[in-house]
């Protein structure tokens, strides 16, 4: 089944040797339904009822579960937790024919954007609203921000983490742009460096 157009606050995928089953607020059920996953609504915590997960042996994430949620989960079993983190990574690390489609889309994606964000590239403008232009090129194309999109003018790019602001791009500024696009919950990223106008000598040899 595939679930990458959706989005599940606060959801649990639990499988065993038979089918997948998603733990999830009662508001996503029907768009899970239509998925063809097998689904139930997470019961509230302070109610008298509690899902159960049956099993002796239950593999966690421990590098992408919080505390509230381990705790969660610890009132639905009695099983032992065991860490599979490491081999959730190495299964992941194996991509299906489809799934490197979706990474391929991503990444023809972000190229669009850099290609059509260089005719919003003008003196003036700043860097927050570039940052802006970026996220609706994302929208039109059928994605959203993999990561904070980080544009940078002038003295700004030599910060790696930029936090855009309202500083204008001048003539002569050199102009990081540094984002990714998730498509279908698979990501791309891409930076890319530009100079407004003719760049220095110094700032071609860097």
């Amino acid at each position: 089944s595939d679930l990458g157009k959706g989005h599940f606050e606060n959801a649990h995928l639990i499988f065993d040797r038979t089918r997948p089953k998603i733990f999830a607020s009662a508001l996503d059920l029907d768009i899970i339904k239509k998925y063809g996953i097998q689904c139930e609504a997470i019961k509230i915590k302070n109610s008298k009822k509690h899902n159960r997960i049956s099993g002796k042996r239950i593999g966690l994430n421990y590098n992408g579960i919080t505390k509230e949620n381990f705790l969660l989960i610890r009132k639905l079993t009695k099983a032992k937790f065991i860490d599979i983190s490491k081999e959730l990574g190495e299964a992941r690390a194996v991509k299906t024919k489809r799934e490197i489609e979706k990474m391929r889309r991503a990444g023809k994606i972000s190229m669009k954007i850099v290609n059509e964000i260089t005719d919003y590239i003008k003196e003036g403008i700043t860097e927050i609203k570039l940052a802006a232009k970026m996220e609706h090129l994302m929208r039109e194309h059928d994605c959203h921000h993999a990561f904070h999109i980080i544009v940078s003018f002038g003295p700004n790019s030599a910060e790696i983490h930029h936090v855009s602001d309202k500083r204008k791009l001048r003539a002569g500024d050199f102009i990081l742009i540094d984002f990714g696009v998730k498509y279908e919950k698979y990501n791309s990223d891409v930076s890319r460096t530009f100079v407004l106008g003719k760049p220095a000598d110094r700032q071609q040899a860097m």
